[in-house]
């Protein structure tokens, strides 16, 4: 039985209202991780994520019900029923008990993300069917990009953090944020300067203080690093971001940069620091 008679054609009814469910579907389920993350939250950053969350559920709810509302205006009910979300629902959600606010934020962006690929879609598949329902998923879609941007970037320290394990683990560069972390944490621990660095390497006690393992020598390290030193971003090589990131290791390895004491002047202390100017860093320096 038809309630409620279309002013569309059958086929473009069918498209149009198809789109509607499934957009329904991802709003509905959308509002209720928005709000599992909402009460389950957890970390330093609580508050303002908290609230943020609770912005993208009411955004959710009135969509859902705009959604439905044009479904039925169609002539399709729509169906909002639980066991419908739970069957159909598939955007990335939270798990299970507490969140930590970084893996809330990250769990936001990645649905957020799925249901905006998805409803650029349908924005696609309406553009003939009917103009009206595409107008309404064009405003829904320009609503949650808003909202994967404002969550993004509360996130950035971390996608930063998560950048700089990959560089460190020797993972490939994918893009210019590990780039750029891997740039800042090298100049970090390389604090000797290109001329300080040349004229140690021309020293005695730099070829002397050279590490023995011939993939690691410590005066050929120390020129790759001084060849880096002297470049532009933007000319380094995959060899110069191998180096770069045995350099961080290395130096992390040995160094606490943020609380290092002043080494005590004994002949071990005098090596160590010796070994760590092969590749750039003076423990002397502030």
């Amino acid at each position: 039985m038809t309630a409620v008679r279309s002013t569309l054609p059958d086929d473009a009814r069918k498209v149009a209202c198809e789109a509607l469910q499934d957009t329904l579907v991802d709003l509905l389920g959308l509002s209720l991780i928005g709000k599992q993350a909402h009460w389950n939250i957890v970390g330093p950053r609580f508050r303002s994520i908290h609230l943020q969350l609770d912005e993208v559920v009411s955004a959710a709810r009135a969509f859902s019900d705009t959604v439905a509302e044009r479904s039925a205006a169609l002539g399709v009910p729509p169906d909002g029923r639980p066991e419908t979300i739970a069957k159909t629902f598939t955007l990335p959600a939270p798990g299970e008990g507490w969140v930590r606010d970084a893996d809330a934020v990250q769990v936001m962006v990645e649905a957020l993300q799925n249901a905006i690929g998805r409803l650029r879609e349908r924005v696609d598949a309406t553009e003939k069917a009917d103009p009206v329902t595409q107008d309404l998923l064009i405003g829904i879609t320009a609503e949650l990009e808003k909202q994967r941007w404002m969550f993004d970037a509360e996130n950035f320290p971390a996608r930063a953090d998560r950048a700089r394990t990959n560089v460190r683990k020797g993972h490939p560069m994918t893009d210019a944020l590990e780039l750029d972390a891997l740039w800042e944490d090298f100049h970090r621990v390389v604090n000797m300067t290109s001329q300080e660095l040349a004229a140690w390497l021309r020293t005695r006690d730099a070829a002397e203080e050279a590490e023995p393992l011939p993939e690691e020598a410590g005066t050929e390290t120390g020129k790759h690093v001084l060849a880096i030193l002297q470049k532009r971003r933007t000319d380094l090589t995959e060899d110069d971001l191998r180096v770069m990131r045995n350099v961080v290791d290395r130096v992390t390895s040995q160094v606490d940069l943020e609380n290092e004491p002043i080494p005590e002047v004994t002949a071990e202390d005098t090596r160590r620091r010796h070994r760590l100017m092969t590749v750039g860093h003076d423990p002397l320096k502030g």
